[in-house]
């Protein structure tokens, strides 16, 4: 782990708000929880790697989350699968469009993570829209077991 991670503050925050998203009683919608989900992961991996956005998803790409994933991936496959059925998840813009074609690639899937945060964050994702509901759920039920043992580390 890295030296900032003796900064409670730091420890606190990713802590926190992957508790947030665990808590469906407060926190009944996928969309509030996958956001607080993302939060605790993007607090996780700027602190730890020291850098943002997609050159965060590059460093994740290649760091213990990696492990932890070869690890889950048995338990992970289900909804692995329904994933990369999914085939292409557009860009919020339109442009670049990335898919898991592969359910064990996880440096694609790390994209994919992204891109449908990216679009959920820039408002192209409704709560009231079934398929995006059904995309945000696998988003959230993908990263938040990858999320776990690390949060318990700190």
């Amino acid at each position: 782990m890295s030296t900032k991670w003796s900064n409670r503050y730091l420890r606190e925050i990713v802590v926190q708000w992957f508790d947030r998203s665990q808590d469906t009683v407060n926190w009944p919608s996928i969309f509030d929880r996958f956001i607080f989900l993302w939060i605790a992961f993007d607090a996780w991996g700027s602190n730890e790697s020291g850098q943002i956005n997609d050159k965060m998803i590059d460093w994740v790409k290649t760091s213990r989350m990696k492990v932890i994933f070869r690890v889950l991936r048995n338990d992970l496959e289900p909804l692995l699968l329904v994933l990369s059925k999914k085939g292409d998840i557009p860009n919020h813009l339109g442009r670049k469009r990335v898919g898991l074609h592969d359910p064990h690639d996880f440096h694609k899937l790390m994209e994919v993570l992204y891109q449908i945060r990216n679009n959920l964050f820039h408002g192209h994702k409704s709560p009231g829209d079934n398929e995006d509901i059904e995309i945000v759920t696998l988003a959230y039920g993908i990263l938040s077991p990858l999320m776990k043992p690390l949060v318990e580390e700190l």
